[in-house]
Parts: structure tokens; sequence; C-alpha cells
């Protein structure tokens, strides 16, 4: 037998909010929040591409992933969201927005 929880919620009184907003406070000093890189990586750089054309082109998930015939809705969502992927699946979504995936050897 399963019971279904249900989310309860009650209003904090003002000292509660303070106490909490203190509590938040410290622990930003104790632990605060990462810099960001000067810009997005190379692979959020790509996810964006791809998401940006995506859209311009009407495309949903699914669509994207029959088009790319190489992957399905799950996978374009999330390449698109940054998570690591296959080359393959990757270059697949490009070409079938007409994108250009380009590789470039770093020089140190």
């Amino acid at each position: 037998m399963t019971e279904k929880f249900t989310r309860a919620s009650r209003r904090l009184t003002v000292e509660q909010k303070q106490e909490y907003d203190e509590i938040r406070r410290k622990a930003k000093e104790d632990f605060p929040p990462l810099e960001p890189a000067s810009g997005p990586s190379e692979k959020g750089r790509i996810a964006l591409a791809i998401r940006d054309a995506r859209k311009a082109q009407g495309l949903t998930f699914e669509q994207l992933a029959e088009r790319s015939g190489v992957c399905d809705a799950e996978t374009v969502r999330d390449i698109e969201y940054g998570s690591d992927a296959k080359l393959s699946d990757v270059a697949a979504l490009a070409h079938a927005l007409g994108l250009r995936l380009e590789l470039v050897a770093e020089i140190s």
C-alpha cells in the first residue's frame, strides 16, 4: 500500500525568516559561490549553437533526433544542456541543423 504525500507549507514568522537569512549569509561567507569562467566553455558554446539553431528552425527535440538519425530526443536535450556526449552524436546534430563542427588542435 503506497501513500501519497502532499507538500505542506507554512508561513515563517519574522524571527524565523531573520534566523534563516542569517544562516544563509553565514553559509555564503563560509562557502562563497564559485566565480564563473570568463565565458561559456567550448562545450557550452557548442550546446548553445545547437539549441539556437534548433529553435530558429522551429524543431522539437524529437524532430531533431529523427532528422539527425542517430540519437533520441533525450540525447538531444542532454547535449543542449551541456552533458558529455559522443562526438558522433554532436556531429550528426550539427549536420542535421546545417552547422559546421570544427575541431582545432590546441597549441601550447
